[in-house]
């Protein structure tokens, strides 16, 4: 499966939403509903999947979802 695949399935379990509403132009919060709480199950869910560790402060640059593939996909390269 791809990075972005994986990235996509961690975000249908964290926000139980279908698949389909998410792209790389998703807002975590206006298009998909994440709230603080969301966001931080999605970060410890990425950081599980991928067996990295995501600091604190990168936490607030991720806006969209294209924001989360283009650092993890940075990270495990």
């Amino acid at each position: 499966m791809t990075t972005e695949g994986r990235i996509k399935n961690v975000l249908v379990e964290c926000l139980e939403i279908d698949p389909c509403l998410i792209t790389p132009q998703s807002d975590l919060v206006t298009d998909l509903l994440a709230d603080e709480l969301d966001e931080i199950y999605i970060i410890m869910s990425l950081e599980e999947e991928f067996n990295i560790d995501i600091p604190d402060d990168k936490v607030y640059d991720f806006d969209t979802v294209g924001d989360i593939i283009k650092y993890i996909t940075g990270r495990i390269k």
